[in-house]
Formats: structure tokens, sequence, C-alpha cells
């Protein structure tokens, strides 16, 4: 996990330090590893003394190696305007007490001064981590001050290791089961055109990306890799869930920070299509709302409060995206029905045998085959939801006669 740090800082000739903290924006777009400082400065004989402490604003815990980085260009005088801008840290500031500078051809903060933090981050003899939400002890750094600057701007920033969450180098080939469900999907018309899943990004890197590369850019949005789709050769799309926000800010603002790094191709919302060749979601009674429905048969199951279940199992979703029924006749051999809504538009006028309450299997049978669906009550029917998928009631038929009515149906 990475992040930054920026601080305004003013010296007066009596030692004293006014620090103003740079913007909360530009700190996030850094990651989720936040530099702050957790005491009062210090300034005496020309050195300023920060202390500074890591503050996880990420979704993963934090753990060794954990560093605070800074360059010779991290540091810029404000004021006066005769030496304003100016990066020579060498000549007007310097830090003074790194642990050590890293490489200039390191493949990341190369020329950097480094100060480790792994010590800092857990009080007492406990595994050194810092979860969410909490703060290191502090860490002083020393920069050298001309006498000439009153005021100036240092930028830090910082890099750990997390305890799981590890994004793999190859997108993972799966989706958690209930990720389209009806309540997961959102719209966002000042954003993006038509339905996506809320707080998921779909994340495509180059295929030179390195795992610290595509660790160090999900992490930077304080993102979790929670599928994906692998398109082989190592090349493929990560689904990485957002903390959750109902405003959909934090996902587009995720996006733009995604798309500015140089290993990111593309990122965009896990858009959903759809259409009439797709699937279809029906609108009934009470459980049988499109909300109910789940589009991954996998995910269905059997239980008293989910009355979809046996319907997402077959993929009825599916098969409705394709076909609502036709004028097709079906003839019913059981005990009676009764007069419910949704059902009587569909029997063909004058075959109905209506028996009272304690007679329910007919009308179950019934309601499977030609229920009217998508009109608010009842259940939508398997074979189809269109007022022309006729029935014709055969219960209550003389066996002499049921021979001619099923042939005739």
């Amino acid at each position: 996990m990475r992040g930054c740090g920026r601080f305004d800082i003013a010296l007066t000739a009596r030692g004293e330090v006014f620090v103003t903290i740079g913007d909360a924006a530009a700190t996030r777009s850094c990651g989720g590893l936040h530099v702050l400082l957790g005491d009062k400065p210090a300034f005496a004989g020309g050195v300023l003394r920060l202390p500074v402490m890591l503050a996880n604003a990420g979704a993963q815990v934090v753990r060794p190696p954990a560093s605070v980085y800074g360059w010779e260009d991290s540091l810029i005088v404000v004021s006066p305007p005769g030496l304003a801008g100016n990066r020579r840290s060498d000549t007007y500031l310097a830090f003074t007490n790194a642990d050590s500078v890293i490489a200039s051809n390191a493949p990341s903060f190369g020329g950097a001064r480094r100060w480790s933090m792994d010590t800092l981050l857990e009080s007492g003899a406990a595994p050194q981590q810092l979860a969410p939400g909490d703060t290191s002890a502090v860490r002083w750094l020393e920069i050298a001050v001309h006498p000439g600057v009153h005021m100036l701007r240092a930028t830090l920033w910082s890099e750990a290791a997390t305890v799981g969450n590890v994004v793999p180098l190859v997108p993972p080939d799966s989706e958690p089961a209930s990720l389209y469900d009806f309540d997961n999907l959102t719209a966002d018309s000042l954003h993006w055109s038509g339905l996506f899943v809320r707080d998921i990004v779909a994340l495509h890197f180059l295929i030179t990306a390195s795992q610290s590369d595509r660790q160090s850019a999900v992490e930077a949005v304080n993102g979790i890799v929670v599928g994906g789709a692998n398109f082989g050769n190592g090349d493929g799309l990560y689904l990485v869930s957002l903390p959750a926000d109902p405003t959909n800010e934090t996902l587009f603002d995720a996006i733009g920070r995604l798309r500015a790094l140089p290993q990111v191709t593309w990122a965009m919302p896990d858009w959903v299509i759809i259409g009439g060749t797709t699937w279809l979601r029906p609108d009934d009674g009470l459980g049988m709302h499109a909300r109910d429905y789940r589009l991954n048969p996998d995910s269905a199951f059997g239980s008293g409060s989910r009355r979809t279940w046996a319907l997402e199992a077959i993929n009825a979703p599916f098969a409705w995206g394709c076909s609502t029924g036709d004028s097709t006749r079906i003839g019913v051999v059981d005990m009676g029905i009764h007069a419910v809504g949704d059902i009587v538009p569909n029997i063909i006028p004058g075959t109905p045998s209506f028996q009272p309450d304690s007679f329910t299997h007919g009308t179950a049978v019934a309601s499977v085959i030609a229920a009217r669906g998508n009109d608010s009550s009842g259940i939508a029917a398997s074979c189809g939801m269109r007022s022309s998928t006729y029935m014709m009631w055969l219960g209550g038929t003389p066996m002499a006669r049921l021979s001619i009515q099923v042939a005739w149906s």
C-alpha cells in the first residue's frame, strides 16, 4: 500500500513553526497509507524536525516493510520570492537523518531518502501491523534549512506491505455468485450511460505490468480483487471491489485515478448490458419481484423465504430473455382451480372447473404453466408470461370425454 502527505511550513526567527496540511483530495489520490504529523514540529539551530506517522486509510492491514520516502525535489522553497521554487535542496534544504538512500536505478523510489517505520506500526511486542483506521507511532525526520528560507513545502511518500488480499499477477477467472444480483445494480447518468455494478471497477493492465505494479494500483484506490476474467497468456481483467459509497463518487474518483497510472490500460464500471436477448426478471407478487431474482443458477437455493429459487435453478430468466411465451395450448388434468387473477385470463373460456379453497394443487400447477407474469401480483409462469399462452382446464372431466379434449388441446 502506498500514500503521501504534503506540508506547507512557515518558520519564524523565534523558532516558531506553523504547518498547513496539503490538499486532502491530493493526499487521497496517492493511496491509502497517508503520511501525517503526530506531534508539534520543532525548529532550532537551522534544523527542522518533523514528527511523521503513518495513517492507514485503506481497506487492508499494513505490515513491514514500511517506509517513508523523500527526494531532493520533495523539498521546495516557497518564500522568500528570490528563492521560491528552487529545488536544489543540497543548497537551501536537505534531509539529514535518513536511514538510507535508494539506488537511483531501483524500480521503485529510485534516488529517494528512506526512513524505516517497521518497528513503529504496533506498540509493544505484538506483531508489527497497522489495521485500517489506525495510526503508527512517530518517527522524527530532520531537514537542514538555509537561514534565508522563511517558508517551504515538503512532500513525503510512503509504502508498506499488506496482510492478505494479494493482487495476483494473472487475473482470476471467476466472479462472486451474487455479483449481478438486482440490488447490486445501479445507474448514474452524470457519469455513465447504462446500468453497472455498484462499487466495482473493471480494471485492465498492460501485459508487461509487474505484480507489484498491479498491487500498488489496486491499493491506491483501497480496492480488493474479488474476481475477474482470464483472457489467456496472462492477460485479462480484474474486478476490484471498493469501499461502499451510495453516491458513486468513490467509484468514479477511483476510475479517474487508475486511468492516470502508466501500468493501467483502462478502468471502467462493471457495465451490465440489458436486452431482449439476454435476460428478463418479471416483477410479480411477494417474493417474486424483479429484485428477488438471482441470475447465477449456482446461487439458487431452496428456502422458505426465497420463492424464486426453482426458476433460477432452471435458468428461467435467461429463457424469458429469448421468449415470453406464444399461443400454444396446454391441457391440464388435475383436481380443480381457484379463480386467481393472473391465471384466469390465460384459461380458455368455458373450460375451468373452479373448486373450493381446500383444493390447491391444481392452482399451483396452473400457475407454473400459464400465470400471467410481470403484472405485480402472483407469480410468473415458467412456460411463458404472455396473455396469449392459453391453458385448457380438464379437471373434473369424465374419462370417456378426456381423450377427445386432450386431442383437441
